[in-house]
C-alpha cells in the first residue's frame, strides 16, 4: 500500500504537469476547462497516460503568449486540419460518400477492418481515401460470378441456405463477400457440380462385369491346386449368369465368391474333389474358417465339383442350422396404428404443402402410399414405379399445386399410368410378374404424391422417379428411407416413437388383405391366402403364409381392408357370384360397398321397360348381346334379360365349393377369354367361338384394364357405322356397339364416372353417337 500511495504522489513525466495544475498556472476555475483546451487542440501535445493527462511545458508556455498576444490557434495544426493534409474523412464525411445511412455502420466496417488503417485522432476516427475507395472497388461484382439465390437455383437445392453452408465448409474456396453478400466464381460452381456428379455417378453393375472383375481377382491369387482354381471359375460364370437384382445385391455376391476362395485356398490342402468326409465336415461344423454364408456356397461348388468330376460321395453334404427368426420378424403394426396411417397418408392438404418443399418427403408419401395400397415389396416399387407423363394435365410446375388440387379425372388417369407400366414388370426376387392394384379411396392421394415427385424429378433432371432412395455407386436401396424421409412421419399425432419398416408395413397389408376377404379365421382361407400370394408375387403358398399374422380386428381395420382390396373385375355376372359366395354362408355384409355391390347387381337383371332408343342412350344406357334372330331394340332387351336369368339359373345350382373354386379360379387368372382384360365363366367351352371378342357374351368377367381396349372397340364400331351405307352391315355393328355401350355402363356402376371417365370420355363419346344416331336401326 505504501508504494501505491507513494506512485500517486509521485511527480509526472520530466517537464509535464497534470490537469489540476494547468488550471491553477491558467487560472481557470475547473479542470474540465483544461479537459476542453485539451480537446480544442490548444494543448495539442497532451497525452494520457495511466488514466491521467499531461501537458508539457511548453504547451502552457505557448498557451500563454497566444492569449497575452491575443492571437487564435492557427487553424492548420489542428487535428481536421492535419487529418485533411492526410487525405482522410471522418465518419459523417465517409457515411456521406458511401451512400449509407447510420454511424453504426461505419464503425462495424472500422471494426471489422474493411476499412483497415482507419485511426483515431483527437478521440474522433478519421478514414484515408484510400481505403473507401478500395472499399467501394470490392462492392463491384466481378464478371463470371453468381450469388447465393443464383446458384441456388443453379444446383437445385430445396433449402435457400444450403449455399451458405457450402461456403462455410470451404467447398466454394473463392467465393467472395461483397457489401455482406456472397458472391461464388462460376469456376468454383462448375468444379463442385464436376465432383457432385462422380459422386453420384451410378454403376449398372451386372452378373457379366461382376464375373470379369472376379477373374481377375482369381487370377492374382496364388495357388498350387489349379483345378480347383478353373473348376470355382466355372461354377462363378454359372452362377454370374443366372444372378440377378440390384446392382448392390449382385455386387455383394461377387465380394463373397471373392472373400470365399480367397479364404478356401488358404485352408485347403489337396484339390477340393478330393476332400474326404472328415475333412469336408472341418469346413462345417462350428470351428470351421468358413462363415455361414460361406459354408452354402461351400456345399453348392462342393456339389459342382463332384457332378463334373463325377464323383458320388456316400454321404448327402447338407448344412444343418435351424433357422433363427428375429424378434420381429412377425411383428405387425396394430390395428388401430395401421387404420391411423391409413387416414394419415390420405391427408392431402397437409402432405401437399410439405411435399412441393421437400423432394424426400414427395417420395416418401408417394412410397408409403404405394406400400398401403399394393403390398409389392419395397424394392421392386422403388426399382420399377414409373416416371409420370404430365401431357395434357394443364400442370405447368409445382407451385400450381399451392391452389389446385387433382379432379377425379386426372387422378385416375395418372394411375392408369402405374397399371399399364405394372402390367409386364416382374419381381427382382421372385421373377414372378408383379400383381397391381390400387385401393379406391387412396387414388387421390397416391396420384397427387406421384405428380409432385415427378415435377421434383424433373427440376432436378433425375432419371429415377423415387430415387431419393438410392444411395452410393452402385444404387443401394434403402427401403426403409433415409432420415430426410422420416420426416414425412413428423405429424403423425401421438406416434412420436413411431418405426417404419417396409417390410413390417408390406406384413400388415398381407394381413389385413387376408380378414378382408375371410371376414372371420375360418371362412374362404384357401382363397384369400392365394389372393395375397398373388399381390406378393410369391410362388408358393408356404413362403406367404409367413407373412399372415393372427390378430384380432376391429370395425374400422375391417372397413379399412374391405375398402384397401376391392378387386379390378366388375360387371353383373362377378357381383352375383360375390353375392351367392356370400349367401351361402350367411355374411353380415354391412359395409357400405359391399351394399352397394350387391345392389346394383340386384338392378342389373331387374326386368326393366323401354320406349325407343334415343330414351335408352340417354337415360339407361343398357344393351343387348347380338342375337341374329333379333328385330328391334326392345327384342334385343328382351334377350339379354332371358340370357341373364339363363345364368342365374345355373348358378343356383352351384353348390359352396363350386362358388369358392370359381372365385380361386378367378383370382389366379384361370378363367382366360378371348380378351385380355376380361376372363370367362365357362372357359375352356366358349360359346361364341366364331366372335373376335367377349364384349357381347353373357357369361365375361370384364376387369378394369378392359376399359383401355373397350375405348378402341368403340372407336372403331362408331367410326365403322358413320362410314358405312350397307343397312346390314349397320344392324351388325349397331349391335356389338351397344354391348360395347353395356360394359362401360357396368363399369360407371362399379367405379363411378370420374374414373371411368379416365379411361373413356363421356361427354366426346356421347356426341359421337349422336351424331350417327340417325342411321341406327330403330324398329
Amino acid at each position: 500500500m505504501g508504494d501505491i500511495e507513494a506512485f500517486k504522489q509521485s511527480p509526472g513525466p520530466l517537464g509535464c504537469v497534470n490537469v489540476k495544475e494547468v488550471a491553477k498556472k491558467l487560472g481557470f476555475k475547473t479542470d474540465s476547462s483544461v479537459l476542453l483546451a485539451i480537446r480544442e487542440n490548444k494543448l495539442p501535445n497532451a497525452f494520457k497516460t495511466s488514466g491521467k493527462w499531461w501537458i508539457p511545458s511548453e504547451d502552457i508556455s505557448s498557451y500563454l503568449d497566444n492569449k497575452k498576444k491575443n492571437v487564435p490557434i492557427r487553424k492548420e495544426w489542428s487535428a481536421p486540419r492535419k487529418a485533411k493534409e492526410k487525405n482522410c474523412l471522418d465518419i459523417s464525411q465517409t457515411l456521406e460518400k458511401l451512400g449509407c445511412k447510420k454511424k453504426s455502420k461505419i464503425r462495424r466496417m472500422i471494426k471489422e477492418k474493411q476499412l483497415p488503417n482507419a485511426f483515431k485522432l483527437s478521440g474522433r476516427w478519421w478514414i484515408p481515401l484510400s481505403d473507401i475507395e478500395s472499399y467501394e472497388n470490392s462492392l463491384t461484382i466481378p464478371s463470371g460470378y453468381l450469388n447465393t439465390k443464383e446458384a441456388n437455383e443453379r444446383l437445385k437445392y430445396c433449402n435457400p441456405g444450403a449455399i451458405t453452408l457450402l461456403i462455410t465448409k470451404k467447398k466454394f474456396p473463392n467465393a467472395l463477400k461483397i457489401n455482406g453478400r456472397w458472391h461464388i466464381p462460376l469456376k468454383d460452381i462448375e468444379d463442385f457440380e464436376q465432383l457432385k456428379k462422380q459422386s453420384e455417378m451410378k454403376i449398372a453393375y451386372s452378373g457379366e462385369i461382376g464375373f470379369q472383375e472376379l477373374r481377375e481377382f482369381i487370377e492374382i491369387q496364388e495357388t498350387i491346386f489349379r483345378e480347383t482354381k478353373q473348376l470355382f471359375l466355372d461354377y462363378c460364370l454359372i452362377q454370374a449368369n443366372n444372378i440377378s437384382g440390384s446392382s448392390a445385391y449382385i455386387k455383394d455376391r461377387i465380394n463373397l465368391f471373392k472373400r470365399f476362395y480367397q479364404r478356401i485356398i488358404l485352408e485347403i490342402k489337396k484339390e477340393i474333389y478330393l476332400l474326404t468326409p472328415e475333412e469336408i465336415n472341418s469346413f462345417l461344423d462350428t470351428n470351421s474358417p468358413l462363415v455361414q454364408e460361406q459354408k452354402k456356397i461351400f456345399i453348392r461348388f462342393l456339389k459342382y465339383t463332384h457332378s463334373i468330376k463325377d464323383i458320388t460321395p456316400d454321404e448327402e453334404i447338407v448344412l444343418l442350422k435351424e433357422r433363427k427368426e428375429k424378434a420381429d420378424s412377425k411383428d405387425i403394426y396394430a390395428p388401430p396404428l395401421f387404420h391411423k396411417l391409413y387416414k394419415y397418408v390420405r391427408n392431402i392438404e397437409i402432405h401437399t404443402a410439405m411435399a412441393i418443399k421437400d423432394r424426400y418427403y414427395a417420395n416418401m408419401w408417394a412410397y408409403i402410399t404405394l406400400l398401403l395400397t399394393d403390398f409389392i415389396r419395397g424394392q421392386d416399387l422403388i426399382l420399377n414405379t414409373p416416371t409420370i407423363h404430365l401431357q395434357g394435365l394443364n400442370i405447368k410446375n409445382i407451385n400450381w399445386f399451392k391452389t389446385n388440387t387433382l379432379s377425379d379425372f386426372q387422378s385416375q388417369s395418372i394411375i392408369n399410368q402405374l397399371y399399364i407400366h405394372f402390367k409386364n414388370k416382374r419381381s427382382s426376387k421372385t421373377k414372378s410378374f408383379l400383381t397391381f392394384v390400387v385401393a379406391p379411396d387412396l387414388v387421390h392421394a397416391l396420384a397427387t404424391s406421384l405428380v409432385i415427385c415427378e415435377l421434383h424429378r424433373k427440376d432436378e433432371s433425375a432419371d429415377s422417379l423415387l430415387d431419393t432412395f438410392f444411395q452410393g455407386s452402385y444404387n443401394t436401396i434403402r427401403t426403409e428411407g433415409k432420415d430426410r424421409h422420416k420426416k414425412f412421419f413428423n405429424q403423425l399425432t401421438g406416434e412420436e416413437d413411431f418405426q417404419f419398416g417396409s417390410q413390417k408395413l408390406n406384413r400388415s397389408v398381407a394381413t389385413y388383405l387376408f380378414y378382408s376377404i375371410t371376414e372371420d379365421d375360418k371362412y374362404d382361407s384357401e382363397l384369400s391366402l392365394h389372393l395375397t400370394q398373388t399381390a406378393r408375387s410369391h410362388t408358393k403358398a408356404e413362403t406367404t403364409a409367413i407373412y399372415i399374422q393372427t390378430t384380432n380386428k376391429d370395425g374400422s381395420i375391417n372397413r379399412v381392408s374391405h375398402n384397401l382390396f376391392r378387386r379390378g373385375h366388375f360387371g353383373w355376372l362377378y357381383n352375383y357370384i360375390i353375392l351367392y359366395a356370400s349367401q351361402y354362408k350367411a355374411i353380415n355384409h354391412d359395409l357400405e360397398e359391399r351394399t352397394k355391390l350387391i345392389e346394383s347387381a340386384r338392378q342389373e337383371v331387374a326386368p326393366f321397360s323401354l320406349e325407343n332408343l334415343a330414351k335408352f342412350l340417354e337415360s339407361y344406357q343398357r344393351l343387348v348381346p347380338l342375337n341374329n334372330k333379333s328385330t328391334s331394340i326392345k327384342n334385343y332387351l328382351q334377350d339379354i334379360y332371358q340370357k341373364r336369368r339363363s345364368v342365374i339359373s345355373q348358378l343356383l345350382n352351384y353348390s359352396h365349393n363350386d362358388i369358392k373354386d370359381i372365385l380361386i379360379n378367378l383370382a389366379k387368372g384361370n378363367f382366360p377369354s378371348k380378351s385380355e382384360h376380361a376372363q370367362c365363366l365357362i372357359y375352356p367351352n366358349c360359346k361364341y367361338p366364331k366372335l373376335a371378342s367377349c364384349h357381347s357374351c353373357e357369361y365375361v368377367i370384364p376387369q378394369n384394364l378392359l376399359l383401355i381396349q373397350l375405348k378402341e372397340e368403340l372407336d372403331r364400331l362408331i367410326k365403322s357405322i358413320d362410314s358405312q351405307s350397307n343397312a346390314l352391315l349397320i344392324k351388325k355393328d349397331t349391335k356389338f356397339l351397344l354391348h360395347a355401350l353395356l360394359i362401360w355402363k357396368e363399369a360407371r356402376l362399379a367405379f363411378g364416372d370420374e374414373m371411368v371417365s379416365s379411361f373413356i370420355q363421356t361427354s366426346e363419346t356421347w356426341k359421337k353417337i349422336e351424331n350417327l344416331a340417325h342411321k341406327l336401326p330403330i324398329e
